[in-house]
Protein backbone atom coordinates (compact mmCIF):
# COMPACT_ATOMS: atom_id res chain seq x y z
CA UNK A 1 0.00 0.00 0.00
CA UNK A 2 3.05 2.24 0.23
CA UNK A 3 2.95 2.72 -3.55
CA UNK A 4 -0.72 3.71 -3.56
CA UNK A 5 -0.31 6.13 -0.67
CA UNK A 6 2.72 7.69 -2.33
CA UNK A 7 0.86 8.18 -5.62
CA UNK A 8 -2.13 9.64 -3.80
CA UNK A 9 -0.12 12.15 -1.76
CA UNK A 10 2.69 13.10 -4.15
CA UNK A 11 0.99 12.88 -7.53
CA UNK A 12 -2.68 13.44 -6.67
CA UNK A 13 -3.97 10.21 -8.21
CA UNK A 14 -7.22 8.57 -7.21
CA UNK A 15 -6.19 5.05 -6.26
CA UNK A 16 -8.10 1.81 -6.86
CA UNK A 17 -6.62 -1.14 -4.97
CA UNK A 18 -7.05 -4.79 -5.91
CA UNK A 19 -5.86 -7.77 -3.91
CA UNK A 20 -5.28 -9.89 -7.00
CA UNK A 21 -5.48 -9.84 -10.78
CA UNK A 22 -9.12 -10.91 -10.86
CA UNK A 23 -10.11 -7.92 -8.71
CA UNK A 24 -7.91 -5.69 -10.86
CA UNK A 25 -9.61 -6.89 -14.04
CA UNK A 26 -13.00 -6.04 -12.51
CA UNK A 27 -11.77 -2.57 -11.55
CA UNK A 28 -10.41 -1.99 -15.06
CA UNK A 29 -13.72 -3.11 -16.52
CA UNK A 30 -15.85 -0.90 -14.28
CA UNK A 31 -13.68 2.23 -14.04
CA UNK A 32 -15.61 5.22 -15.25
CA UNK A 33 -13.41 7.58 -17.22
CA UNK A 34 -10.62 5.04 -17.61
CA UNK A 35 -7.46 4.37 -15.67
CA UNK A 36 -4.32 6.49 -16.04
CA UNK A 37 -2.02 3.51 -15.46
CA UNK A 38 -1.73 0.22 -13.60
CA UNK A 39 0.83 -0.79 -11.02
CA UNK A 40 0.77 -4.57 -11.10
CA UNK A 41 2.62 -7.07 -8.96
CA UNK A 42 3.87 -10.01 -11.02
CA UNK A 43 2.97 -12.48 -8.24
CA UNK A 44 -0.52 -12.15 -6.79
CA UNK A 45 -2.84 -14.72 -5.27
CA UNK A 46 -5.57 -16.36 -7.35
CA UNK A 47 -4.91 -14.55 -10.64
CA UNK A 48 -1.39 -13.26 -11.16
CA UNK A 49 0.24 -10.55 -13.23
CA UNK A 50 0.75 -12.84 -16.23
CA UNK A 51 -2.96 -13.68 -16.27
CA UNK A 52 -3.74 -9.97 -16.01
CA UNK A 53 -1.51 -9.39 -19.06
CA UNK A 54 -3.68 -11.86 -20.99
CA UNK A 55 -6.85 -10.13 -19.80
CA UNK A 56 -5.60 -6.68 -20.81
CA UNK A 57 -4.45 -7.98 -24.19
CA UNK A 58 -7.80 -9.67 -24.88
CA UNK A 59 -9.56 -6.36 -24.28
CA UNK A 60 -7.15 -4.33 -26.41
CA UNK A 61 -6.11 -2.26 -23.41
CA UNK A 62 -3.79 0.67 -24.05
CA UNK A 63 -3.48 1.43 -20.34
CA UNK A 64 0.21 1.84 -19.40
CA UNK A 65 1.51 -0.71 -16.89
CA UNK A 66 4.26 -0.63 -14.28
CA UNK A 67 5.20 -4.08 -13.00
CA UNK A 68 6.47 -4.67 -9.48
CA UNK A 69 8.29 -7.81 -8.41
CA UNK A 70 10.68 -9.38 -5.99
CA UNK A 71 11.05 -12.38 -8.28
CA UNK A 72 14.24 -13.54 -9.94
CA UNK A 73 15.42 -11.30 -12.76
CA UNK A 74 14.66 -13.96 -15.38
CA UNK A 75 11.00 -14.06 -14.32
CA UNK A 76 10.81 -10.27 -14.35
CA UNK A 77 12.37 -10.12 -17.83
CA UNK A 78 10.02 -12.83 -19.15
CA UNK A 79 7.01 -10.91 -17.79
CA UNK A 80 8.12 -7.71 -19.52
CA UNK A 81 8.77 -9.59 -22.75
CA UNK A 82 5.32 -11.20 -22.67
CA UNK A 83 3.55 -7.92 -21.90
CA UNK A 84 5.33 -6.12 -24.74
CA UNK A 85 4.75 -9.03 -27.13
CA UNK A 86 1.03 -8.78 -26.32
CA UNK A 87 1.13 -5.10 -27.26
CA UNK A 88 0.82 -3.66 -23.77
CA UNK A 89 2.33 -0.27 -23.07
CA UNK A 90 4.92 -1.10 -20.40
CA UNK A 91 6.29 1.90 -18.53
CA UNK A 92 8.79 -0.15 -16.59
CA UNK A 93 9.54 -2.62 -13.84
CA UNK A 94 10.23 -1.81 -10.21
CA UNK A 95 12.04 -4.21 -7.91
CA UNK A 96 10.82 -4.77 -4.35
CA UNK A 97 11.17 -2.96 -2.10
CA UNK A 98 9.93 -0.23 -4.43
CA UNK A 99 12.20 2.77 -4.85
CA UNK A 100 9.71 5.65 -4.75
CA UNK A 101 12.08 7.95 -6.65
CA UNK A 102 12.05 5.46 -9.55
CA UNK A 103 8.26 5.27 -9.36
CA UNK A 104 8.14 9.05 -9.54
CA UNK A 105 10.38 8.94 -12.63
CA UNK A 106 7.95 6.54 -14.30
CA UNK A 107 5.05 8.87 -13.48
CA UNK A 108 7.03 11.72 -15.08
CA UNK A 109 7.57 9.53 -18.16
CA UNK A 110 3.83 8.89 -18.30
CA UNK A 111 3.18 12.65 -18.09
CA UNK A 112 5.63 13.23 -20.97
CA UNK A 113 4.01 10.53 -23.09
CA UNK A 114 0.54 11.96 -22.50
CA UNK A 115 1.61 15.51 -23.31
CA UNK A 116 2.97 14.35 -26.70
CA UNK A 117 -0.28 12.68 -27.75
Amino acid sequence: MVVGEYLRTHHDFDILVAGNGREASRLVESAKGGIAFLVCDVHMPDYDGVELIGYLHARGSRCPVVFVTGAHRAIADATLFLARAKGLQVLGLLRKPVDLAKLSSLVALLDEMQSVT
